[in-house]
C-alpha cells in the first residue's frame, strides 16, 4: 500500500499529520481502509511510508487489527509507486497495489480473478465519474488500457470518463 505522500493539497493538515492518518468519522482514514481489505480476506499488508513515518510507527504501535502490517520506509520521496522496486524482494509474485488514501470498494477477489484469467500482468480497477479533470482520465481500447492522463482544469480534458481507482 502505497501512503509516502506530501499530502501537500490539503495544506497545514498534512504537515503534522499524514493524510491516510487524518480522521474521519473519528478514526484514522488507514483504518477504514483497513478494515476494508480485511473484510475481504487479504491478511499481510506492506505500507510504503516517507513524510510522517515517525506518525505512522507511533500509530502501528497501537493499532489492534488481525492483519499483519509491515512498513517500508522511503529515506526520501520516491514519486508514486517509486518504492515499489526497492520493495520487491518483499513482495509476492502477486500482489495488490493500493493507494493509503482511496477508500474504493472494489471487490478484490473479482479483480485477481479477472487477472488470472487474462493473459495480462496487471489488472486496474476503474471508476466512471462525472467529470475527470480533478482526477485525470483513463482511455481504454477495449478492455485495455492505452492511457493515463494527468489531472487538469482544461475543459477539454474534462466531462465524463473513466478514472483510476487506485487499485
Amino acid at each position: 500500500m502505497l501512503a509516502g505522500g506530501l499530502g501537500t493539497r490539503l495544506g497545514a493538515l498534512t504537515e503534522k499529520q499524514p493524510k491516510p492518518l487524518l480522521p474521519v468519522a473519528g478514526r484514522p482514514f488507514l483504518e477504514w481502509l483497513l478494515d476494508n481489505l480485511s473484510r475481504q480476506g487479504v491478511t499481510d499488508i506492506m505500507l510504503a511510508i516517507g513524510h510522517g513515518a515517525d506518525a505512522f510507527l507511533q500509530w502501528l504501535g497501537r493499532l489492534e487489527s488481525p492483519l499483519k502490517i509491515e512498513t517500508f520506509i522511503e529515506s526520501e520521496p520516491l514519486g508514486t509507486g517509486g518504492a515499489l522496486p526497492l520493495m520487491r524482494d518483499q513482495l509476492e509474485r502477486s500482489f495488490f497495489l493500493l493507494n493509503g488514501d482511496t477508500l474504493f470498494d472494489a471487490s478484490l477477489s473479482l479483480l485477481g480473478q479477472t487477472l488470472l484469467d487474462s493473459d495480462k500482468l496487471a489488472t486496474v480497477a476503474l471508476r466512471s465519474v462525472p467529470d475527470t479533470a480533478r482526477y485525470g482520465r483513463v482511455t481504454l481500447d477495449g478492455a485495455n488500457v492505452v492511457g493515463f492522463a494527468e489531472k487538469s482544469a482544461q475543459k477539454d480534458e474534462s466531462g465524463a470518463g473513466l478514472i483510476n481507482g487506485g487499485i
